[in-house]
């Protein structure tokens, strides 16, 4: 793709992806262009502050987000790059069905930087991840993406349950669970709260829990970091999760349409990586 027709994001991106040691060819740079496009052409984008797309050629390239504030104007939140606890290189495929990073249920996981208290509002967040595969130990209840605080009892959370779990995938804000008809889900998750009475589970574009209208026990988000394959519990990752992700979010609210249309974008993207 001739340099002037790459977005300006996609283009910000590969600098920083290969700066990090990271490889873009010029098929994925096409794709993540061809993503940002289709976000910005979806009046989207400001509901991201952290992206990452798991793309970059190696490990390291694939550490990069896309994203990293709610627009190019802004500053910067969160670690330059997601900080790697115990991931190989051998867990990370770029291309074909096995693309993205795979967990292994047991201390690898990723250090976002953003803290939830400090860049995100009770009442208007979300939190996305495409599970290319599910969760396979036997345990319940791993979280992809979250924070989580006991005392009070504070959380931002996506759980998925093995089927012999009594709750299925859930949501958790503060505690207001989602619970999704679904166990131990595939695809794309996005959980998302645009006001109290309004907070909604998503898989693969389409609602999968009844809209919670719960009252918050306690206003505040965690004053903690969010993890990716992990919770962040008062600074200790715990109930990892094993599956493989090949994309995750986090930002504000969004509706079911704009669910919709990032879901639209991100098919489009998997299938250019060759990934669906």
């Amino acid at each position: 793709m001739p340099l002037g027709f790459v977005h300006p994001e996609a283009q910000d991106w590969a600098i920083r992806a290969t700066a990090n040691g990271g490889v873009v060819s010029s098929t994925v740079l096409t794709a993540v262009s061809d993503f940002c496009r289709a976000i910005d052409a979806a009046g989207i984008r400001d509901r991201f502050l952290r992206l990452n797309l798991f793309c970059g050629g190696n490990l390291s390239g694939a550490l990069v987000p896309l994203y990293r504030a709610a627009s190019t104007a802004a500053n910067p939140i969160g670690n330059a790059t997601d900080v790697n606890v115990n991931f190989v290189s051998g867990d990370y495929a770029e291309t074909g069905t096995s693309g993205g990073l795979k967990g292994n249920g047991a201390g690898k996981y990723l250090q976002t930087g953003l803290v939830a208290s400090a860049n995100l509002v009770l009442t208007n967040v979300h939190l996305a991840c495409f599970l290319a595969s599910p969760h396979s130990l036997s345990f319940n209840y791993p979280v992809i993406i979250g924070c989580k605080v006991l005392t009070p009892a504070t959380s931002l959370q996506i759980w998925t349950a093995t089927t012999n779990a009594t709750t299925p995938a859930y949501f958790d804000v503060n505690g207001s669970n989602v619970v999704s008809s679904t166990f131990n889900p595939s695809g794309f998750l996005v959980g998302s709260c645009v006001n109290q009475q309004d907070i909604r589970f998503f898989i693969n574009g389409k609602q999968d829990s009844p809209t919670s209208t719960a009252t918050f026990a306690v206003s505040a988000l965690p004053a903690l970091q969010l993890y990716v394959f992990a919770t962040n519990q008062s600074g200790s990752a715990q109930i990892p999760h094993n599956g493989r992700a090949s994309a995750y979010s986090i930002g504000y609210g969004m509706t079911a349409f704009q669910v919709l249309e990032y879901h639209t974008a991100l098919a489009a993207f998997r299938l250019a990586l060759g990934r669906a």
